[in-house]
């Protein structure tokens, strides 16, 4: 056999052409669970070459995916939908791909792909196959069979297309282990250091430090319930404390100056992070760290460490309150505390830490008096942490594929579910997805109250000009707050 060449494609939103409120720059970085399977492939002798259109169309703003595709010459194209805000993208990409190659196989993963295999086949002539779900094992295969001229029909995770149906895959394969396996390489991918460089001023990279998830919120497709109807996945598989230290030991010798776990070290025990800490520090290297809180927030044991082990001036730590309101944060399956959190922000902020914190906001119970705690929350953490340090944030709930909502199993709502119509619309601008705010507030036990709030919704701008990048996104929300606010 000679050489097999496969192309990867992590679409743009929409093209440079097209008129869309979607941002060209929406979800630029590629899901970091892929990295290892299209590293399976380098190892086992595949030629691969990877492009993230939309680093490529902010460096030229005439690049074309299709001229790209053509000079590639690829065997096999691999097109991501994983994100839903790509899913027109992806479909563009497809098109584009069987117009340059109208007899090379196109190929589409990702979490919203798997959510909609079937559909996407039957409607989506361009697109040949689905490999749906966690793909390390059964991407490496199905390029196998092809490279031979094998039957595809052992290949696991894999939607095919015949006449007017689909055929859904033999069996399924989900990973057991994230051990052996290069989590690190994008050698393949055209134009890495300005990737790294995409969202912020200094390299910095996301690293896979497990799979699945513990919690349940309604909207998420990456949740517990989500993911174990769509991928199979029963049970969080968190890679061992050394082996993430290493890579992230290697990324930092590679030049990488901030590193994104994917996994909250804040959810694990103690001792998981000290020996992950240990060994960086041993290391002697100088990097960034950055982790998302799914629920708990940081001991104060574990931010001086912290601090003592990592870069913080290119660290971040990112929040989730959820919601202000108890009941409301419950729903989605994140409890806060606050004076565990004031009491964590005031350590993190004589550490010097750079902080974000993220409301969600109309999730299902939701109503303008529990917006107002919300805004109180908001208000009191801009009081508290130095402005410079912040970036505190705020969006609408949507739906995503695969998720409990999505899916119906939420038992306190109801939920049409989104389809891939709807994705489309969403992601190609024609319309914003959000859910609708509740008519009556008599529908909701309104819970224990919070307590006193120091600043009133009012005041709210007079405390964000300290918080510059937040001003402009907090009067946005709160123009649409009152635009989606019942009358009377």
């Amino acid at each position: 056999m000679g050489t097999f060449k496969v192309a990867y494609v992590h679409p743009a939103p929409h093209g440079r052409a097209e008129r869309s409120r979607v941002p060209l720059d929406a979800f630029q970085n590629q899901p970091a669970g892929l990295t290892c399977a299209l590293n399976n492939l380098v190892r086992s002798g595949t030629e691969l070459v990877g492009i993230n259109e939309a680093i490529e169309l902010r460096l030229d703003p005439s690049f074309a995916l299709q001229d790209w595709l053509k000079r590639q010459a690829p065997d096999l194209v691999l097109v991501e939908l994983h994100w839903y805000v790509h899913t027109h993208g992806a479909r563009r990409a497809a098109r584009m791909a069987k117009t340059a190659l109208p007899r090379v196989p196109v190929v589409m993963g990702g979490l919203t792909a798997t959510a909609f295999s079937a559909e996407i086949l039957l409607r989506w002539p361009v697109v040949d196959m689905v490999l749906a779900g966690e793909v390390d094992a059964p991407l490496s295969m199905l390029v196998q069979q092809i490279r031979s001229g094998s039957p595809l029909d052992a290949v696991p995770n894999l939607w095919r297309r015949h006449g007017e149906s689909t055929i859904p895959p033999e069996r399924a394969w989900c990973a057991e282990t994230l051990d052996g396996l290069d989590h690190v390489d994008m050698g393949w991918l055209e134009h890495l250091e300005d990737f790294e460089r995409s969202d912020l001023p200094y390299r910095n990279r996301w690293l896979l430090t497990g799979r699945g998830c513990p919690h349940s919120c309604f909207f998420c497709g990456g949740s517990r319930p989500g993911l174990a109807r769509l991928f199979g996945r029963e049970r969080v598989l968190v890679r061992p404390p050394d082996h993430v230290a290493a890579d992230i030991v290697r990324l930092a010798r590679t030049g990488v100056e901030a590193v994104h776990l994917t996994h909250d070290l804040f959810s694990v025990d103690d001792q998981y992070w000290r020996s992950l800490f240990d060994v960086v520090r041993s290391s002697g290297v100088t990097v960034g760290l950055a982790n998302e809180s799914w629920g708990p927030v940081p001991g104060d044991d574990l931010l001086e460490a912290w601090a003592a082990t990592f870069d913080v001036a290119r660290s971040y730590i990112a929040l989730s309150p959820t919601s202000a309101w108890s009941g409301l944060a419950a729903l989605a399956s994140k409890r806060t505390v606050l004076n565990e959190l004031f009491h964590a922000l005031d350590t993190m902020a004589s550490l010097r830490f750079p902080l974000h914190v993220f409301f969600l906001l109309n999730i299902p119970g939701e109503t303008p008096r529990t917006f107002e705690r919300t805004i109180d929350l908001a208000s009191a953490i801009l009081q508290r942490y130095p402005g410079e340090l912040l970036r505190l944030e705020a969006q609408p709930a949507s739906v995503d594929p695969g998720s409990p909502a999505a899916m119906g199993l939420t038992k306190r709502f109801r939920f049409q579910p989104p389809t891939l119509d709807d994705y489309l619309a969403v992601s190609s601008g024609e319309y914003v997805m959000s859910l609708n705010w509740p008519l009556e507030e008599s529908n909701v036990d309104p819970g224990e109250p919070l307590g006193v709030m120091p600043a009133k919704p009012r005041e709210i701008m007079a405390l964000a000009s300290r918080c510059p990048s937040f001003a402009d996104r907090w009067r946005d929300l709160l123009r649409v707050a009152q635009r989606d606010k019942p009358a009377g």
